[in-house]
């Protein structure tokens, strides 16, 4: 598990968390070996460490030290980028320990940065949790030379410890200089800032020291970061002997003339999440255009007073290009007719046009069943919650699910699931999915998934934002973010469920 919290509670639990040890450098411990672990994976053949006057300086220099025994002392330079104005506390255990100190000397940087080393490694300890944005001056202009020598080297590869020096923890403002990291090194827990300014934050590492759900969740709410292990908790695995109809069905109602590739794109995605069936509720116009290119899916012409015929969808979505006009809104109110009257059972995904029509619709949720996730962006959000500004959004969205009682995931940089005081965050922006469709292939991944046997609604969106965001990433580096499509997406999702399966 890893925790998102404040920096404020991040130095709570760890004090907390030391109460029960005699060694109170025992969390350091864990962590100066987990970030050499990193370090040294990477086969480094020099390392460069940059180190302020706190803690994280510390950790800064308690690294070097170790990666020194692996690589020898020569291959490790330790820069000093503390002031006079700061703790020399740093220094002094330097020259007690014995440590060569150098410092912040532009022309050896520049020359380091220029040589024929087959990979160098810097790493960021210069400010930690306790920062505060902006930095002092002479710190800002030291931190612009070093994205000017370091940063996009081929044999060259920043890592920052907790977070880059300039960025704010507190409020996740970033100073204009702030060090352009490769890789974030978060240590036992990950500020909840880093998913306000996720840009910052695109590739994380953790290094986990041991926390414990009771040392962090002092709070009613919970917070995590989407990880593997967290998307491969409730995945289900496909055994050898099973049949098409052990793995439920999908039904999405969606599409229209004049958004037709998102029902297709809904389907093509539910097609491929491991669901026994897709069918899909839409205009007759476009069943040819779907049918060639998804020849898999089937198409439903009941009505929502037939109540059998829905018997065997496990799964609902509706919305994706459904339009607004009146037979949309049609539609809506039966779906809406049939859920409050029927016996059946569905995990219900609720998307795009279905959000709109809703928000219309005083207490809308109370008409809904506890199974049900609705996918809205952050501006469908505020038409069906209606808030003043964006700040603390997070908050925002776990009251919302406790309100409503409903799964809410807000789709963006940063996507959020919430349900039962909790809040999974996705802290993997991805420039290239701020494309049409994309909202259309996460709805058909989510729903395939929510059709399987004993999945909970929450659970396939957890998995189907992992899915979606890891495909996004694997469209990016075969395609770039300029050109991926929401098509190229789903292409790559076969490949995110191989790994899973592994």
């Amino acid at each position: 598990m890893i925790p998102v919290i404040s920096p404020k509670k991040i130095k709570n639990v760890e004090k907390n968390y030391l109460i029960n040890f005699k060694n109170k450098e025992i969390l350091q411990k864990r962590a100066v070996k987990g970030i050499a672990k990193i370090i040294l994976k990477q086969k480094p053949s020099a390392v460069i460490i940059f180190f302020g006057p706190g803690m994280n300086g510390n950790d800064g220099l308690k690294v070097g030290k170790l990666i020194s025994k692996e690589i020898g002392s020569k291959n490790v330079n330790l820069i000093s980028c503390i002031n006079g104005s700061s703790s020399n506390i740093n220094l002094d255990f330097a020259k007690d320990e014995g440590f060569e100190i150098q410092k912040f000397d532009k022309k050896f940087l520049t020359e380091k940065s220029n040589s024929a080393v087959t990979k160098i490694i810097v790493i960021d300890s210069i400010l930690g949790i306790s920062a505060k944005c902006s930095l002092r001056k002479d710190l800002s202009e030291k931190i612009k030379f070093l994205n000017k020598i370091f940063y996009r080297k081929k044999n060259i590869k920043i890592y920052s410890l907790d977070i880059p020096t300039g960025f704010d923890p507190n409020n996740g403002k970033i100073d204009k200089n702030t060090l352009k990291s490769d890789e974030i090194i978060m240590l036992g827990s990950q500020v909840i800032s880093s998913v306000i300014n996720p840009e910052i934050f695109k590739k994380i590492s953790y290094v986990d020291l041991g926390f414990k759900k009771n040392n962090v969740n002092s709070s009613s709410v919970i917070y995590k970061a989407l990880t593997p292990a967290i998307a491969k908790k409730n995945f289900i695995q496909r055994s050898e002997i099973s049949y098409k109809n052990r793995f439920g069905s999908h039904l999405i109602i969606g599409g229209s003339e004049n958004y037709p590739g998102a029902a297709l794109l809904c389907s093509r995605s539910s097609n491929i999440s491991g669901t026994g069936h897709t069918s899909i509720y839409t205009s007759e116009k476009i069943i040819e255009k779907i049918i060639k290119k998804t020849p898999e899916t089937t198409f439903f012409k009941s009505s929502f007073s037939d109540q059998t015929s829905f018997e065997k969808y496990t799964s609902i979505s509706i919305g994706v290009g459904l339009g607004q006009n009146k037979y949309s809104k049609k539609i809506i109110f039966e779906f809406l007719e049939y859920i409050q009257s029927t016996k059946n059972i569905h995990n219900i995904i609720i998307d795009a046009d279905a959000l709109n029509i809703l928000s219309t619709i005083n207490y809308w949720w109370e008409k809904l069943p506890v199974s049900t996730l609705i996918t809205p962006h952050i501006g469908e959000f505020n038409r069906i919650y209606k808030f003043k500004n964006y700040d603390n959004i997070f908050e925002k969205v776990t009251n919302f699910s406790k309100l409503t009682k409903l799964c809410l995931l807000l789709k963006g940089p940063a996507t959020l699931v919430s349900q039962n005081s909790e809040l999974i965050i996705n802290t993997a922006p991805n420039g290239g999915m701020s494309k049409p469709g994309m909202g259309d292939v996460l709805t058909g991944l989510i729903g395939g998934l929510a059709s399987l046997p004993k999945m909970k609604v929450k659970d396939a969106a957890i998995i189907g934002t992992y899915v979606h965001s890891n495909a996004g990433k694997l469209a990016r580096k075969f395609k770039g973010s300029t050109s991926m499509t929401a098509s190229d997406v789903i292409s790559f999702i076969p490949q995110v469920f191989k790994n899973l399966e592994e």
